[in-house]
């Protein structure tokens, strides 16, 4: 490990190789060149992209829960939230299966050629890569699935709310 960050009680936190390259540890000119080069990942064209990816994935979750219900089978609706949280960082952000334009891994790997033409200030390295690609996985696994779960809970906990929602939601549907 190579890379530290002090904290004010004077001792220091080791942080794993990857993510010292991510956006989050970047500061000045690498942070504003590596920030416009992953930008074009969330025009409004991608989000949309990015959206029919996740309703698919939803859609497939529902109809995977409908048949384990209908069959009396109980299951673990984190497990599900975090393998369906998984499938669609995978998809989005990894190009893993078919749809390459939403893929931010294959922007960063453009821009990388694209640093390297325009002799930046910096290379955008393989590790500032990794280092993203590393920080996106777990800036949206955990918490996306933790989240849903507890949601989920609370859902199940005040059936009012539930009820109030699926009505919201039912009514706007229909509109």
């Amino acid at each position: 490990m190579t890379c530290f960050f002090f904290v004010v009680q004077q001792f220091a936190l080791a942080e794993p190789e990857p993510s010292c390259h991510s956006l989050v540890f970047l500061e000045d000119q690498k942070w504003k060149e590596l920030r416009r080069a992953i930008t074009p990942t969330f025009t409004a064209s991608k989000m949309k992209q990015m959206s029919n990816i996740i309703n698919q994935k939803i859609d497939s979750l529902i109809d995977r829960l409908a048949v384990q219900a209908q069959n009396l089978e109980s299951f673990d609706i984190y497990e599900n939230f975090q393998a369906l949280t998984l499938d669609v960082i995978g998809q989005c952000a990894f190009g893993m299966q078919n749809d390459r334009s939403v893929d931010m891994l294959h922007l960063l790997l453009e821009q990388q050629v694209i640093s390297s033409e325009k002799k930046m200030e910096w290379e955008l390295t393989d590790g500032i890569i990794v280092g993203n690609a590393y920080t996106f996985l777990l800036a949206g696994y955990d918490t996306t699935s933790t989240a849903l779960a507890f949601t989920a809970w609370l859902l199940a906990k005040y059936p009012e709310v539930q009820k109030e929602l699926q009505d919201e939601m039912d009514e706007n549907d229909a509109g």
